[in-house]
């Protein structure tokens, strides 16, 4: 330990160095960390404010929720035994504002439910961050993926899900 202090008091300036380093390493490791945590948490929001159930899914889409997909007559056959049951899908895409400016956001579509806002063919509901982006109520929005456009009927809070489309019907 002697041999070790005295190595340290004679290369001050080596072993400051080092030490710098060792520092920002851990910082920039704890600064990703958390940023990982956050965007987890805001991809997975969505889901983890839906109400306790069931989630049923295709066995060929591999525990995969974008591949999956409820046939009608099992949805029906759900909707016997549970009449409060939902159905719904997530989807990841662009819409593009009256500037043309391109968000990426996460397209939800559901059958009707108190879970969902309701809104009408051809009207969208935003996340609150898009409104901060400067799209407003009565705005009219292009998505490649569709003809037409989609006009903003409101805005949700702190669900992180950046539109829902009008409800599917199956």
């Amino acid at each position: 330990m002697k041999m070790a202090w005295k190595e340290i008091v004679k290369n001050k300036v080596r072993f400051l160095i080092l030490g710098s380093i060792i520092f920002l390493v851990s910082l920039l490791t704890f600064i990703i960390s958390g940023l990982a945590n956050g965007l987890s948490q805001d991809n997975a929001s969505f889901i983890t404010d839906l109400p306790n159930g069931t989630f049923y899914m295709q066995e060929e889409a591999n525990e995969s929720f974008p591949l999956s997909r409820i046939d009608n007559y099992t949805l029906e056959q759900i909707k016997q035994g549970h009449p409060d049951a939902v159905a719904f899908s997530i989807q990841m895409g662009f819409l593009h504002d009256e500037s043309d400016k391109q968000q990426s956001v996460a397209f939800v579509a559901a059958t009707d439910s108190p879970l969902f806002e309701q809104v009408r063919h051809g009207e969208i509901i935003l996340d609150q961050s898009l409104a901060q982006e400067g799209i407003s109520v009565g705005d009219s929005l292009t998505i490649s993926q569709l003809s037409g456009t989609l006009e903003v009927k409101g805005f949700i809070n702190q669900k992180n899900i950046a539109m829902h489309l009008s409800h599917i019907s199956v």
